[in-house]
């Protein structure tokens, strides 16, 4: 058995500067730092057999992630917005894979530095019968992890869309269309292939 003990101090400073520059328009900037801590489950050395070729388990060697995040914003009636995000995650925990023989091994790790852009529109209307709401956005992700013959040094970028529309008829019916797309991209040491999603909902009252 071993005894784990961890402490540590920091100070996490937020500041937000807002500007009305004329009668429906705002534009702002914001700066926050913030921590994240693990999760017990991500602590807990316990080994899951997922299959016969997989496992999984907790790393109890994980320390907080220090979050840094620049935003600057501007927003038409505090509904439509433009957002442009810059980050920097310290100790970034995320999915690790180890292929130990024929066995693959899931762990979380403390990557070393992750940094991103994100760049956001957000789009809302509403009328008597007539609601949308569309968000496009894109990410790019720089990662850096470095452990003995573990190396990640990769910059990766991102898109999406999405979009909502509900339209209602008075006493006849109300009609729901959902989409989202999303480019391919990765998430720490996983990549993903694109994808989407598409949803309609035709709602009819008799009463």
């Amino acid at each position: 058995q071993q005894l784990l003990s961890r402490d540590y101090w920091h100070v996490f400073p937020t500041a937000t500067l807002q500007y009305r520059f004329a009668k429906d328009w705002m534009t702002g900037i914001n700066y926050r730092t913030s921590i994240d801590r693990p999760s017990f489950g991500a602590l807990n050395p316990f080994v899951d057999f997922v299959d016969q070729y997989t496992i999984e388990r907790g790393n109890p060697f994980l320390i907080p992630a220090y979050n840094h995040s620049l935003e600057w914003s501007i927003s038409y009636l505090e509904m439509a917005s433009f957002e442009v995000e810059l980050a920097r995650t310290y100790n970034d925990m995320n999915l690790f894979i180890e292929k130990q023989g024929d066995v693959f091994n899931i762990i979380t790790r403390n990557y070393d530095r992750v940094d991103q852009l994100n760049i956001s529109l957000n789009l809302p209307y509403e009328n008597k019968w007539w609601t949308t709401y569309n968000a496009f956005g894109f990410n790019y992700t720089a990662l850096q992890y470095e452990q003995g013959s573990n190396l990640l040094d990769y910059g990766r970028p991102m898109f999406y869309i999405y979009s909502y529309n509900a339209f209602r008829i008075p006493k006849v019916l109300n009609v729901e269309a959902p989409f989202q797309y999303v480019s391919a991209g990765v998430e720490g040491y996983v990549a993903f292939q694109p994808f989407y999603e598409v949803g309609l909902s035709i709602e009819r009252k008799f009463l």
